[in-house]
């Protein structure tokens, strides 16, 4: 049976009466000017133009319905993702998985009260592959539920489908909104019927996640291990995370997680042995944890033997550059020159002295960590070529720079100068010579300082904030008005404060491929007192340490490779850069750097390009496809050289398991079908529901004339006739 319909409103019926009568007005006045059989046609055309663009106003569609003449079908769609394996249905006095209870469903044909009046199709659907690649290696990583699929390729399976239950934990990690799956079931007339298997809340669970292992680290380095603990026990929580290396604990830290919250922390301790280690994090489970897997985690770090090569700047000798000088030169893992310029005087000279600031790029180069004291630009201290290499060494090379302002006011030369966007902070103009007091003001932590690398002073990270409570305070601050965007402030002054709230005093801020810390005061040398060397050398060891890190990734033959992110999951946008220089050190400008990345047996190349500056740096980008150790090789087409780099490619599951079912999806795609939700438990009253409701006798087809393309191609086409028509017969 075939029916048409039409969607008239008034503004619609108004708007095709008034188009019919002027055009035909229109088309009467010119038939009685021109007296043409010919201009009659044309007129007679236009008039059928204007008839089909109003029948197409009034959206026309046919509408066929058709009998069933078969036994209606019903489909059953269960799901079989890795997620169903969660132990969260309850059975009695125990619990089993998801995926345990459906099986028992399905073994014991819970729709066997459908079979007497419906045909009853079974139709599994689980965890598939975001790249089909990854599926055959086993990329877990890149394994996901797409739920939306699922109900359109089981609706196109089988056309004749009358009705759907749906059997899943909801959880749908791939592909579009399972949303947009149920409006499509809407329109077709077929209810889905959803039953939520598993808990709506989590499991009796700790977990350890958020473990950032750096891919490298120095002989007698204090590494920092940072890590989070989410608890979705009840009860506060206290245990001890521990820190493992080839079976020997290394550290441990006490913590106490809070009930259904979470805890960031950091787990530090020294490399002590050269070599490529698996470092393995764990926590104790609680007596209640339904998940023990992931209560640890782990990676790989290369532990190597570098001396770090560090350039002190300063004018004068004051006592923050004395200590400094002495801290850096007693480490055995560091090189350090100094040169003291003495403004009118001669400049400094002795042990580890330099004379005159390394005037090109080959003799900068050898820098990992550049210390600014009291210095400026002009004045017989820094010009601005000398400016302009720092700031290519900081931006091109990974280098670290650090500011030590000081009471003669000489940073603010450095505002109009090529480092004035190397400055973390934006100074006071008005406090030139910064703030001085009259009595000892103190450091506060900020809660990121409190927990990062370099300003950590004990193991144990819950106590840093004590520590640095009680440290010597200082009389100076410089003349800091705010931290600029991007930057990380770890401490500020414990009174003074400004508009935009505390001075910030120790600020850490990227730029380029390297980083720059301010250090707002000049009396880091105070805290020796009473404990000696305990913290000061400590805290500077990190910093040289920390601003040179990006910068060792890996080097060897006269290349240097670093990249962004350190530790980059699969998908992310790597960036790989890699320094080239020639054999006497010089950087290469005009070199052919290409890369050969392997990773899961699978070769790619890199074609680098060159970064202006003259700094002999290359960049290449590289979207990893899947996560594993990968292996990268920079070679130099000039110098022959080449260099292995490995990378770790990390992923994140999107299958999960512990993770509670997401019923609220399951009930909104019941509602806009028209079926109904229902949980586990009862089952048999969905089966009673479907087989009670009533059923649609008749398949309706609806054709939608005015929105199909070829009637408005016909249209455009009638316009064109009457166009050309028109200019044939002279009709302006």
């Amino acid at each position: 049976m075939t029916l048409w319909s039409y969607t008239i409103s008034t503004p619609a019926l108004v708007a095709a009466i008034g188009i019919s009568l002027a055009t035909l007005a229109c088309s009467i006045r010119a038939c009685r000017r021109s007296r043409g059989r010919r201009f009659i046609a044309l007129e007679a055309l236009r008039l059928v133009i204007v008839a089909l663009l109003v029948f197409t106003l009034f959206k026309p569609e046919r509408l066929t319905h058709r009998s069933y003449t078969e036994q209606p079908l019903h489909l059953v769609l269960y799901d079989r993702s890795e997620s169903m394996a969660t132990l969260d249905v309850a059975d009695g006095n125990t619990f089993i998985t998801r995926a345990e209870w459906l099986q028992a469903q399905l073994e014991n044909e819970f729709w066997q009260p459908l079979s007497s009046d419906f045909n009853v199709q079974t139709v599994g659907f689980g965890a598939i592959a975001a790249d089909p690649e990854d599926a055959v290696e086993g990329g877990m990583d890149a394994i996901g539920t797409d739920l939306n699929k699922a109900l359109n390729d089981a609706l196109a399976q089988y056309p004749d489908g009358r009705a759907v239950i749906l059997l899943s934990d909801g959880d749908w990690n791939l592909g579009r909104s399972p949303i947009q799956a149920a409006v499509a079931c809407r329109r077709r007339g077929v209810p889905v019927y959803t039953v939520g298997v598993g808990s709506h809340r989590h499991l009796p669970d700790l977990i350890l996640d958020e473990v950032r292992i750096p891919s490298y680290a120095l002989l007698n380095e204090q590494i920092a291990v940072p890590f989070r603990v989410s608890s979705k026990l009840d009860r506060d929580v206290e245990t001890v995370v521990r820190l493992t290396v080839e079976g020997r604990v290394l550290a441990e830290h006490s913590i106490r997680v809070p009930a259904q919250g979470e805890v960031n922390d950091v787990l530090s301790w020294r490399a002590d042995s050269l070599g490529r280690y698996y470092i393995d994090v764990r926590l104790p489970p609680e007596s209640e944890e339904q998940i023990p897997e992931n209560n640890e985690a782990g990676g790989f770090i290369a532990i190597r033997e570098e001396t770090l090569k560090v350039l002190v700047v300063e004018s004068e000798p004051r006592w923050e550059y004395r200590y400094l000088r002495n801290a850096l030169t007693r480490d055995p893992g560091v090189d350090v020159d100094c040169l003291l310029m003495h403004p009118g005087m001669r400049r400094g000279d002795g042990h580890n002295y330099i004379r005159h600031f390394p005037g090109n790029r080959e003799k900068l180069a050898q820098y990992d960590v550049i210390f600014l004291g009291d210095v400026g630009i002009g004045g017989n201290e820094l010009t601005e070529k000398d400016a302009t290499l720092i700031r290519g060494l900081i931006e091109q090379q990974a280098s670290g720079l650090v500011f030590l302002p000081g009471s003669r006011g000489r940073i603010f030369t450095m505002i109009n100068s090529p480092l004035a966007e190397l400055l973390p902070v934006t100074l006071d103009p008005e406090q030139p010579q910064g703030v001085a007091a009259a009595h000892e003001s103190r450091w506060e932590i900020t809660t990121r300082g409190e927990t990062h690398l370099l300003t950590s002073l004990t193991r144990q990270s819950n106590k840093n904030r004590r520590v640095w409570r009680g440290l010597p305070g200082f009389y100076w601050a410089a003349p800091v008005a705010k931290s600029k965007p991007g930057a990380q402030v770890l401490a500020v002054h414990g009174s003074q404060r400004n508009e935009w709230g505390r001075l910030p005093l120790i600020v850490l801020r990227p730029f380029g491929n390297g980083q720059t810390l301010f250090m707002g005061t000049d009396s880091a040398w105070r805290w020796r007192r009473g404990v000696e060397d305990k913290y000061h050398y400590r805290f500077w060891g990190q910093v040289v340490r920390w601003m040179s890190h990006a910068r060792h990734l890996a080097h060897d033959q006269g290349i240097r490779v670093f990249h962004t992110p350190e530790t980059p999951q699969r998908g992310d946008t790597v960036f790989i850069n890699a320094n080239v220089f020639d054999d006497s050190g010089l950087p290469l400008s005009n070199d052919t750097v290409s890369a050969t990345v392997t990773i899961a047996g699978d070769q790619q190349q890199l074609e680098f390009a060159a970064v202006e500056g003259g700094w002999g740096l290359y960049r290449a980008k590289w979207k990893p496809a899947r996560s594993g150790n990968a292996e990268v090789v920079v070679s130099s087409r000039t110098t022959g050289n080449s260099l292995t780099s490995p990378l770790e490619i990390t992923g994140v599951r999107r299958e999960k398991i512990g993770q509670p079912a997401r019923r609220s999806v399951l009930r909104d795609i019941a509602r806009i079908t028209g079926g109904s939700f229902a949980d586990s438990a009862d089952l048999s009253q969905v089966v009673e529901a479907i087989r009670t409701a009533p059923l649609e006798q008749q398949l309706m087809e609806r054709f939608k004339l005015w929105s199909t393309w070829w009637w408005g191609l016909i249209i455009l086409g009638l316009c064109t006739i009457f166009w050309c028509l028109r200019k044939a017969a002279g009709v302006i």
